[in-house]
């Protein structure tokens, strides 16, 4: 589940993205796939990760 508001400066620009989450495991005898990006808007640079987790939320691999 992921909530999210955006906030802005009092120029009217955009200043962080807030999210509340929560993991919800996958059922028994699955893993689950997270992933997450960020990218800074004047450079373009960019980053992004991604993690396997099984039901009971133990990481298994990332990359």
């Amino acid at each position: 589940m992921i909530k999210a508001s955006l906030m802005r400066h009092s120029s009217g620009d955009l200043a962080q993205l807030r999210m509340d989450c929560k993991w919800i495991p996958p059922d028994p005898q699955f893993m689950k796939l997270n992933c997450d990006g960020a990218m800074e808007l004047e450079s373009g640079q960019a980053a992004a990760a991604e993690l396997i987790r099984d039901e009971k939320g133990i990481f298994q691999v990332g990359f």
